[in-house]
């Protein structure tokens, strides 16, 4: 009789395999904040005809990452419809946006700038908007009849908000110091590597993987 028994236990025994898997849910939790340039209007005109060839330059404050867009030749509404991907813990900083005006022979144009905070995504995780540029060159407010100021319209993403909306508060406070955010720039590599060596770990174990990745 205790025979069955043994045998019994060791069918449940396999049931607990099964929850390995669990955890991957959480691997999003890196964060990717995602920047689409989609497209610019009343931008000064530089060149001759009154175009300009427009190209933006994206840089932020939370990290070291930078991006161009593509130039959009003889145009003052460009439309770039480019997304670029940011990695970010924390919902701190900026994100600043020059916008050039490419000239083959001289020094490229200045055309205008913008800095978005990226805070209120916490609360809403897609922002599209049309964000009036600073510091545009005076020289087209006589061009254009009306004047209107150049725009760049911007939709920022940030799939994790739901996760940072916890953290977002006290990190608030605690602004976040450059010196943390060295640390954050730091640690990129190792964590790949860790996770390679967590994965070898993981088929040694028999268990297949990732799955026992993530905490």
């Amino acid at each position: 009789m205790t025979d069955k028994k043994t045998t019994k236990k060791h069918k449940h025994h396999h049931h607990h395999h099964h929850d390995v898997d669990r955890p991957t849910v959480n691997s999003d939790a890196t964060g990717t904040l995602e920047l689409t340039v989609i497209e610019a209007r009343n931008l000064s005109g530089m060149d001759k005809g009154g175009t300009s060839d427009p190209y933006c330059w994206i840089k932020n404050t939370f990290n070291k990452q930078q991006f161009k867009t593509k130039i959009v030749k003889k145009t003052v509404s460009p439309v770039w419809n480019q997304t670029f991907k940011f990695y970010t813990k924390s919902l701190i900083g900026h994100i600043l946006i020059k916008v050039w005006d490419k000239d083959r022979w001289s020094s490229d144009d200045f055309l205008g700038e913008v800095s978005v905070p990226i805070k209120p995504l916490a609360t809403k995780p897609t922002i599209d908007e049309w964000y009036p540029l600073q510091n545009e060159p005076s020289k087209q407010r006589n061009q254009i009849k009306g004047s209107k100021p150049g725009e760049i319209r911007l939709k920022l993403h940030y799939p994790q908000a739901a996760n940072a909306k916890r953290g977002s508060v006290e990190e608030g406070i605690s602004r976040s110091s450059s010196l943390a955010e060295k640390e954050v720039e730091k640690d990129k590599p190792a964590a790949k590597k860790t996770i390679k060596e967590v994965y070898t770990f993981g088929r040694e174990l028999g268990k297949g993987g990732f799955s026992v990745v993530k905490e």
